[in-house]
């Protein structure tokens, strides 16, 4: 899956962020709602995902969801990018957010199953990424981190349909 038409369809129900993309108030964050905010998946230019290669931490929970078909189409297309890297280790399911207000929610868990087969689809087309490394130690650490996230976000059968609430 590499077309952002077909990514897009399989997050149907991700609702635009009602509020601020970015919770946190800083400089950083507020060029990355300027870049952001009030555009849709399909609206976000190349340039901008690039310069926003490693924003995705930053996105609050929702506004992670609704954008994330955006990082994973640029990523399915440009496979050796800086975003593409960053993409797999922003997607490792043991990061997280934390807060009074939100909790802890793994990221994995606020996907419905639908939208968590096309992240773990997504992921399978990185795999060339770890015979990138010359060296092999880093080389079986990209393929270690991988293969952990996408087996997080494959879909087993007792999987629910809708994602947790963010």
């Amino acid at each position: 899956m590499s077309k952002l038409g077909d990514i897009i369809l399989a997050f149907p129900d991700a609702p635009a962020p009602s509020d601020r993309i970015t919770p946190h108030d800083c400089a950083e964050c507020d060029d990355i709602a300027r870049d952001l905010t009030d555009k849709t998946p399909r609206d976000i230019p190349g340039q901008v995902l690039q310069r926003r290669y490693d924003s995705l931490p930053l996105l609050s929970p929702a506004a992670w969801r609704y954008l994330l078909p955006a990082y994973l189409d640029y990523a399915a297309s440009n496979p050796e990018s800086e975003l593409a890297t960053m993409l797999i280790i922003n997607l490792d399911c043991e990061s997280s957010w934390g807060g009074e207000e939100a909790g802890t929610v793994p990221r994995c868990f606020l996907l419905s199953t639908t939208e968590r087969a096309a992240v773990a689809s997504c992921l399978a087309g990185f795999r060339s990424k770890w015979d990138e490394p010359e060296d092999a130690e880093q080389r079986d650490q990209i393929k270690d981190r991988v293969m952990k996230t996408q087996d997080c976000f494959r879909v087993s059968s007792d999987s629910k349909e809708e994602p947790n609430d963010v």
